[in-house]
Order: structure tokens, then sequence, then C-alpha cells
């Protein structure tokens, strides 16, 4: 085989089925591992970046040792960031987790206040139509539900108004965040699906 049909075939065949010429044949063994594929073979080198220096043995061996150094860093940067997607992916999730908790708990508050201005509202409203009563045995009857001043149950309603705006808009903010990091997460697992191929 001459030197240009020798190229031609390194150029076109694969590092590894290269490497894995045993694979083959005895005749290709004979063929690629011979020195009239040194030139190949350096070529071959040269093109993948690796140095390739003539006393430093067969450009073959030369080859093999730095393509398998290249190969090994990949196999290693490829679990690196399989770890790193992993660990993204569970931080993601408890991050998740811990913002839903809040959520919940607001919800809960939330309802909790509402349900307090409503009272405050109710009681307010009876106050002040048995304010309106001008019998005194009505009065009377109800004096336990007067004592407390107008000004303070009005107060208290209007402080429950207020930490129920704010409990909303917290509320839509923890929605929106859960959201961005839902979609986050999705991201991270299809990434990490598609590196481990399930």
């Amino acid at each position: 085989m001459d030197d240009d049909s020798l190229a031609r075939v390194c150029a076109l065949v694969s590092a590894e089925d290269l490497l894995h010429a045993s694979r083959v044949c005895r005749a290709w063994r004979r063929i690629v591992f011979g020195t009239a594929c040194e030139p190949a073979w350096r070529a071959l080198c040269e093109r993948h970046g690796y140095r390739c220096s003539a006393a430093a043995g067969p450009a073959r061996l030369q080859f093999r040792a730095a393509h398998e150094a290249v190969l090994r860093d990949r196999r290693l940067k490829r679990r690196v960031d399989l770890m790193t997607v992993r660990s993204a992916v569970a931080n993601t999730e408890r991050e998740l987790a811990r913002l839903r908790e809040r959520q919940r708990e607001e919800l809960q508050a939330n309802r909790r206040k509402r349900g307090e201005a409503a009272a405050a509202a109710r009681l307010e409203k009876a106050q002040a139509a048995l304010q309106g009563w001008q019998l005194g045995v009505v009065r009377a009857h109800h004096e336990q539900l007067l004592q407390p001043q107008p000004i303070q149950g009005e107060w208290k309603l209007r402080n429950l108004e207020q930490a129920i705006k704010e409990s909303d808009v917290h509320l839509r903010t923890l929605e929106r965040t859960i959201r961005s990091k839902e979609a986050h997460l999705a991201a991270q697992q299809r990434r990490l699906a598609a590196m481990t191929g399930s």
C-alpha cells in the first residue's frame, strides 16, 4: 500500500478504530502497524494536535499514548460534568421544596389573617349597629361587646388588611420564583438525561 493510500485510510478511519486495528485482521495490522505507515501516523498526530517526535519512538505509539490521555481527560471531564449536573439538580430540588414549604406556610398565614379580618369586620359592624340602639336594656345586654373602643377595632382591621395585601404580594413573588425554579429544574433534568442517555 503506497503512502497516499495509507494517508487516505488514516484520514477516513476513526482514531479509535486505528488504535484497535488488531481487531480487524492480521494483514490490516501489519499495514497499519508497519514502518511504511509512520508518515500517516505522524500526519494523524499533527491533525489531532499531538506532538510527535522521531526520538520518542514510533508515531503510532505516540499517537496511542496521546489519544488515550485525551480520552481519559474526556471521561474524567464527563464524570465531573455529570456530578456537577446531578448536584445542581439535587440543589434545585431542595430549593424548590423549601420554596413550596414557604408558600404553604404563607398561604396558611394569609387565610388566618383573612379570617381575623372578617371577624374584625363583623365585630365592627355589630358594634356600629349596637351603638345605634338607644334602648338601655339592649345596651346593657350587649355591654360586653361595646367595651372595646371603636378606634381600636378600626385600627386592627386596617392593620389586618395591610398585612393581607403584603401577604398577597409575597405569595405572588413566591409563585413566580417557584415557576422559574421549576423551569430551571426541568432544563437541568433534560441535560442530565441527555448526558446519561436515559
